[in-house]
Formats: C-alpha cells, structure tokens, sequence
C-alpha cells in the first residue's frame, strides 16, 4: 500500500484513480443487475431495481476490499447499502472473511438495517445459526420482547405474510394482518397497490427463530417448512 492509500478512508479506495472511470465501471456493473432483477420481477419498478441493483453491485465492490484487507468487517457493513448487507454478511462468512460469531453478531439489528430477499436459504442459515448459538431459543432484537400468545393455540401461533400470490415463501412473516397487507400492497419494494395477497398460517412456538419489534412490524422469522394450515385470507 502506497503513502497516498494509506491516508485514504475505505470509501476513497472505490474511487482511486480516475473518478469518472469509476462511476463508468459501477454504472456497467449496475444495469445488467437491474435487468436481471426487473426480469425475475416483472412488476418491479424500475428506480427500486436500480437502487437494489446499486447495493448489490457496492456488496460486490467491499467484498473485494475485505478480501484484500484494505477495510474491516465493521468497515465493509457500514459502506453496504441495506439491500446488499445481508448478502455481504452471507458471503463473507462462506469465504471465511469472518467467523461464525461476527456473522450472526447482533443478527436482528443487522436484518432490520437491511431489507434482503427473505427467500434466499443463505439467510435462513444464519439465522439457523443464531438460534442454536442462543441455546434453541427465540433470537429478539428487544430482549425480553415476549411473543404474544394465542388464545386457545397452545403452542401454535398464527401469523401473516403479504406476497405476490404463489410466489415462494420467504422467512419473514408478522403477528400482525395489517403490516402483512402493507407488503402485499409493495411495501418490500417501495410500491403501492402491487396487488399481492395476505396469507396466514399457524407456526410452533418452538420453531420461531427470530422476533423482531423495533421497526413496529413484529416480524417473527421462520423456516418455511415448519408452516401449518397455510390459508389465503
């Protein structure tokens, strides 16, 4: 490392040289990723493909920084923009850029900074990963934050999801009807009136990985797979 580089904070080492050529090089790396999401989506305004498009191309970019040990770990989550966290901290952990502790450190903060593809099993792994560090117990992001019971339920809870009808299930669902209607209706992609459907479902108590309340979703995180009575409502 030059003495030049070594005054440079880590957002200065993206753009070393020639500035516009970097903007250049970003912009080329952003498209065909836009594509590539408004082809998986094709309802997905284009402005929120290209912020996510944008995200993830930055994962790319401080994914190689960490691989070169040019920033650390703290560095490279601070200079990821929300749709790509989730995704850098997934990456980084596979290619033992960090252990298994810095991965689930302070998951339900990370996942509530972040607004990842909640369908991608990377995701579900580490939150896997957080349960059994937490002794097979609820991860929360307000300790003490208790789950409300179900009257008559036992240990069933019923919670909601919003989504495009028959899409895949992701690992985010809610307590709540209402904020699962506000993401039927576009919420996850910064839309209204997408046109989705709600649908709820009944989970065991113990198959609740994370419970997060500070956005006011009360978003609790599931495996798929442990869903009963699935019902469109």
């Amino acid at each position: 490392m030059t003495a030049l580089e070594d005054t440079l904070n880590p957002f200065d080492h993206l753009m070393l040289g020639d500035a516009q050529a970097y903007l250049e090089r970003r912009e080329a790396r952003v498209l065909p990723k836009v594509e590539q999401l408004m082809a998986a989506d094709p309802r997905l305004p284009f402005i929120s493909a290209y912020v996510m498009a944008g995200d993830l191309v930055r994962a790319d970019e401080v994914i190689e920084l960490l691989r070169d040990g040019k920033v650390t770990w703290d560095q490279a989550e601070m200079m990821t923009g929300s749709y790509g966290r989730l995704d850098l901290r997934a990456r980084a952990y596979t290619e033992a850029l960090i252990d298994k502790e810095q991965a689930i450190e302070d998951l339900p903060a990370a996942w509530r900074g972040g607004d990842p593809d909640d369908t991608d099993p990377r995701f579900l792994g580490l939150w896997r990963m957080a349960f059994k560090a937490n002794r097979h117990r609820t991860v929360r992001d307000r300790k003490g934050a208790p789950i409300p019971s179900i009257r008559g339920s036992g240990e069933l809870v019923r919670i909601y999801r919003g989504q495009d009808e028959g899409a895949p299930f992701g690992i985010a669902w809610s307590l709540s009807k209402a904020t699962a209607r506000k993401f039927a209706n576009g919420a996850a992609t910064r839309e209204r009136n997408r046109g989705g459907v709600v649908y709820a479902a009944k989970v065991e108590r113990k198959h609740i990985l994370g419970y997060c309340v500070e956005r006011g979703e009360n978003e609790v995180i599931v495996d798929p797979a442990n869903l009963q009575q699935v019902t469109m409502v």
